[in-house]
């Protein structure tokens, strides 16, 4: 029993050593930054998204660090232009090491050529 319980204190203390740390913060800005916090042990990804939505000229930004399980990581930039003058920019990067998302990432610009994809969308605004 006495030799169970060091074990266990043991693998307790090494699974937590071993988890990765990222930078945790969301703001309303297009930057932020907080303390380092442990993961849980299924995420190994520390993920940064940077967004900004523009309604009629006015912008609106967003920014998150956090981390998630590597398979659930869809890097990359996109940007979205609807009727209205409405666009939606969004840049996301994963990273797998201590504090990788530290720092910020640019907002992508939009695209003035457009694709030749059409997707229906309803604003009200």
């Amino acid at each position: 029993m006495w030799v169970a319980l060091p074990l266990c204190l043991l693998s307790a203390l090494l699974a937590t050593g071993s988890a990765l740390q990222y930078e945790v913060c969301a703001s309303r800005e297009q930057s932020c930054s907080g303390p380092l916090q442990l993961c849980a042990p299924w995420e190994g990804a520390c993920i940064t998204v940077v967004a900004e939505i523009r309604l009629e000229g006015s912008p609106f930004s967003y920014m998150e660090k956090s981390c998630l399980e590597p398979k659930n990581c869809e890097p990359g930039p996109f940007s979205l232009t609807y009727a209205q003058n409405v666009t939606v920019r969004v840049n996301i990067a994963c990273c797998d090491t201590d504090g990788c998302n530290a720092g910020a990432i640019p907002v992508p610009t939009v695209s003035s050529v457009p694709n030749g994809w059409q997707c229906l969308s309803f604003f009200n605004v």
